[in-house]
């Protein structure tokens, strides 16, 4: 049964929303949306899919408000799915979505298949979600008592039921009580996640080796990846986490740009460590790219550079030339701040408050207020405001999520 307009959150934009001096940001594909910490939420880029949540398809070249309140990203690990639609965890515990409902993906199953929900609604009536991460047509999240959940789409096994059936609304992963953070790789293929000790599991689907097991067998349960560990970031069928002595370490698919940073191009099925000591929670694992900060505040990139995205202010190009299979500095800043990624740009923030991003404009996702055929090899400032500083970024392939805590 579809819902009514009035449940589809339709919310009058009379309502008055003030700009504090900090936000967020996030993008879905080709859309961008960006939060203030005293809970205002704005997007830009693509509408289609009825993404940036402004009521209609209208695309946005720069940040643009969405109706509501409350709105908080502190305890979110990406604030929308991949491709279809988003979720956003608010202040109060509450869980709010918008887009395309593709397999169950919103949580709602009073939403209606492949229906597109142009305004936030709420997700069932639960006030105890405390973060939440999306995959394509899949959603998984932690609620405050530690417990683990999922829903939508789950050919791969992903949502962790030992099943391949899909779910329409939130089912618990297991009955363990720990769960701290995680993040969902694309193409619904799984997740990862820590638990309060430190331990970093897996589950779906592990063709390139993704799951960090050290083979290519898919689990439909989550199975631990040896290691303590303090961070994960899920991209497509590729990975990147943060142990406890501040090592990264990559896995899964790799590509023939080198995208695992490993100076060549052969997949992995278990960690393999990224030289350095001194990598920072600042990491992000795009479709065909990785960014990450290193304690320094410097900014390193690594995979393909088709439309500049890895900021060397040269021009882009589908060869190796302009590719790099290992990191590669960009610029010589050293006051980055954190760090995201959609496919084939980038945005970042530094210390000073101040968005940055490069890449392609494909649908105004850099929020330059440019056509959609720009494209910047090196990074270029959004805007002139300086509220940015501290923006947390997480991807999933084509999401980014910027969260100013």
């Amino acid at each position: 049964m579809a819902i009514t307009d009035k449940e589809k959150g339709v919310w009058g934009l009379d309502q008055v929303y003030n700009k504090q001096n900090q936000g967020s940001i996030w993008s879905y594909s080709t859309s961008e949306v960006e939060q203030f910490t005293y809970n205002t939420l704005f997007s830009w880029g693509s509408g289609s899919n009825s993404a940036l949540g402004q009521g209609s398809n209208t695309d946005r070249s720069s940040p643009t408000q969405v109706p509501g309140t409350g709105w908080t990203q502190s305890n979110s690990d990406t604030f929308g799915n991949q491709y279809k639609n988003f979720s956003v965890v608010k202040s109060d515990g509450t869980m709010w979505t918008w887009g395309e409902n593709k397999e169950g993906s919103m949580g709602i199953p009073s939403v209606a298949h492949n229906e597109k929900i142009v305004s936030p609604i709420q997700m069932g009536s639960s006030t105890d979600w405390k973060y939440v991460g999306m995959g394509d047509e899949w959603k998984t999240a932690i609620k405050t008592d530690g417990t683990l959940w999922a829903w939508g789409a789950n050919e791969y096994g992903g949502l962790g039921q030992n099943n391949t059936t899909h779910y329409s609304s939130p089912v618990q992963i297991g009955s363990d009580t720990t769960w701290s953070s995680l993040s969902t790789q694309g193409d619904n293929a799984g997740f990862h996640a820590i638990k309060t000790d430190g331990t970093l599991w897996a589950c779906g689907r592990n063709t390139y080796g993704s799951l960090g097991h050290n083979n290519t067998t898919s689990y439909s349960s989550p199975v631990q990846i040896p290691g303590t560990w303090k961070a994960v970031m899920a991209g497509h069928n590729s990975i990147g986490a943060l142990k406890t002595d501040n090592t990264l370490w990559m896995w899964g698919r790799n590509n023939q740009f080198g995208k695992l940073g490993l100076n060549d191009l052969a997949s992995r099925s278990s960690p393999t460590q990224i030289p350095g000591t001194d990598w920072t929670l600042n990491i992000d694992v795009g479709y065909e790219n990785v960014a990450a900060i290193k304690s320094d505040g410097a900014l390193w990139v690594w995979g393909y550079n088709l439309k500049g995205q890895l900021g060397q202010n040269e021009a882009g190009g589908n060869n190796e030339a302009t590719s790099r299979s290992s990191p590669v500095q960009v610029g010589s800043d050293t006051t980055w701040s954190t760090v995201g990624q959609g496919e084939r740009y980038v945005l970042a923030s530094k210390t000073d408050g101040t968005l940055w991003s490069w890449g392609t404009n494909a649908g105004g996702v850099l929020g330059q207020n440019q056509p959609s055929n720009s494209e910047y090899s090196s990074p270029v400032q959004v805007g002139s405001a300086t509220h940015w500083a501290g923006a947390k970024f997480n991807s999933n392939g084509k999401n980014i999520v910027f969260t100013n805590t």
